[in-house]
């Protein structure tokens, strides 16, 4: 068990150290704004919307993680 302990640490201090969370912590930032830019007024539904603005966060950020972990190889 301390094995994986020691290897999960290990990751989290390289992935801060390379700016993966600045990164992901811009895009939700730019997410957030694309989403405020959204008109209030019911003439666009959300529901529809917050499903495919969160899949393309996770997708954007997943293959940001695993494409530098790849290059940092």
């Amino acid at each position: 068990m301390t094995r994986v302990l020691h290897t999960f640490e290990t990751d989290v201090v390289v992935q801060f150290r390379n700016g993966f969370y600045i990164a992901s912590g811009f895009i939700l930032l730019i997410f957030g704004a694309l989403l405020s830019q959204l008109p209030h007024d019911g003439s666009v539904d959300f529901a529809l919307l917050l499903p495919a603005f969160v899949v393309s966060n996770l997708l954007m950020t997943t293959f940001y993680f695993v494409s530098a972990l790849v290059l940092l190889e």
